[in-house]
């Protein structure tokens, strides 16, 4: 699906509306991709895993200058995310990347830019995400969590990898 197309535009959608705007995208046609990751919810009666946005308030369509004003009439859709002035131009291979990881099973969690300290830079070094630069955030017991920054999104994602397959920069 993320194949097809080079670049896509992320939109800003309403609070917990992003599978209802993902839904109204798939009945009527129109490409989208929308993140999931399962997530544990623990109420006082029960526990359940849930799927839920890996980016809340994100959903991801294809660019095309086309369909700009009718995506905005989309119940739920506020706007595109703009980055100077622009809409913000997302590479299919970040896109990629996280559905690679989230297909794969790996962890992953949405965090802001500043809500983690710097620390060391590494470089992956088998997959098919060979030479992507990351972040390590913290260690815990025997499995480090590392740092992905997608640029064009202004966004970071915290991933749980295998040591072996990393390089120090």
């Amino acid at each position: 699906m993320l194949s097809k197309y080079a670049i896509w535009n992320a939109l800003y959608v309403r609070s917990r509306h992003e599978k209802k705007v993902a839904d109204f995208f798939a009945k009527n046609g129109w490409e989208c991709y929308l993140p999931l990751h399962k997530s544990l919810k623990i109420w006082s009666d029960r526990k359940k895993i849930v799927e839920e946005p890996l980016f809340r308030g994100y959903i991801f369509i294809p660019h095309n200058p086309l369909l700009h004003d009718k995506v905005l009439q989309v119940p739920g859709v506020v706007n595109f995310v703009r980055y100077n002035g622009q809409n913000a131009n997302i590479k299919s291979q970040e896109l990629k990347t996280i559905q690679y990881f989230i297909d794969k099973g790996y962890h992953l969690q949405s965090m802001g830019i500043d809500s983690f300290e710097t620390g060391e830079f590494v470089h992956i070094q088998a997959g098919i995400f060979k030479g992507l630069k990351a972040q390590i955030q913290q260690e815990h017991k025997n499995k480090k969590e590392y740092i992905l920054l997608l640029e064009s999104l202004g966004q970071i994602v915290k991933i749980s990898l295998p040591a072996e397959i990393l390089k120090k920069v």
